[in-house]
């Protein structure tokens, strides 16, 4: 006999509130009774979902490093494309709990990190490797975009004390990569 059906709209919710605790509490502030608490569903609810913290934090984050790498042939299209994408995700809510976590943790050797820390590496090298090939200045380059993307979000948060979302980044970074 199989118990009641899952609802998929609570695992939205809770990946919401652990995401909105990382924002405002950081990674110590994001444990499986606050988030609960949080979302307003008991904690068995949570643990049903992840088995632990690092597990539902994990999951808050991992929108940020399921964005495929764009590949339709038009460089300068993928590159603004990708461009656009991350930095949308950076400057979300996605990105900005990532920051807040590599900004908070209390463990900074911890597993959560170390995961973070690799899926932020792997998507630099993904990037690099569709976009730079085997040319170390552009590999160059792009580290340092991608390095200016985090560093605007983690220094400067969401709104990157210029008001919303400064549009006009990702076109200059992509100007930088393809045109110096």
């Amino acid at each position: 006999m199989a118990g009641r059906p899952r609802n998929p709209q609570l695992d939205g919710d809770i990946l919401d509130a652990a995401r909105h605790l990382i924002r405002t509490a950081g990674s110590a502030g994001c444990t499986i009774g606050t988030v609960a608490s949080y979302a307003g569903v008991p904690r068995s609810t949570v643990y049903s979902r992840w088995p632990s913290r690092h597990a539902l934090i994990d999951a808050a984050i991992a929108p940020l490093f399921t964005n495929p790498v764009p590949d339709t042939g038009d460089e300068r299209a993928d590159l603004r494309s990708w461009l656009d994408a991350d930095d949308a995700l950076i400057s979300g809510p996605f990105g900005i709990a990532a920051a807040t976590l590599l900004a908070t943790s209390r463990e900074p050797d911890g597993p959560m990190l170390a995961d973070l820390a690799t899926a932020i590496q792997q998507r630099r090298r993904d990037v690099g490797r569709r976009f730079g090939g085997q040319d170390e200045g552009a590999q160059v380059k792009i580290r340092a975009v991608y390095d200016a993307m985090w560093g605007r979000c983690v220094t400067t948060g969401p709104d990157h004390g210029d008001g919303p979302r400064a549009s006009s980044m990702p076109e200059e970074l992509m100007r930088l990569i393809l045109d110096a």
